[in-house]
């Protein structure tokens, strides 16, 4: 079995301000080995979590800072940034009676507001 150090960096709460829901969102974010001293632009995932979990999820239970660091130290995934968004409940979609709109935070508030903040790549 290999060693493994990480050197990426995982930020646990962060909030975007939203006007459509209300209310601020707290996200967490990873960022790869370098990110800090370098003004590249990197590709980025946004990982949801599960019903009933929020945007901690994937750093405690699911470790992602260790598997991402190791994925990209093994060539398996290109240096990336994950963005974990709370969805609270709303399973991400906007809810029937219009008193929830996640889908239209996430698409024209949430996206703009993280691809501001971070060196994203912008493109698909």
């Amino acid at each position: 079995m290999m060693a493994f150090v990480a050197n990426g960096k995982v930020i646990e709460q962060n909030i975007v301000k939203s006007k459509i829901l209300n209310r601020g969102v707290g996200y967490s974010v990873y960022l790869p080995e370098g990110y800090d001293t370098d003004n590249r632009t990197y590709p980025v995932i946004y990982l949801l979590h599960g019903y009933g979990d929020d945007h901690t999820t994937w750093i405690h239970k699911g470790n992602i800072g260790w598997y991402a660091d190791k994925a990209i130290k093994e060539g398996k995934i290109p240096p990336v940034i994950i963005v974990m968004p709370d969805g609270g409940v709303g399973m991400y979609v906007n809810s029937f009676d219009g008193k929830n709109n996640y889908e239209d935070f996430f698409i024209h508030e949430f996206i703009p507001a993280v691809e501001d903040i971070y060196h994203i790549n912008k493109g698909k």
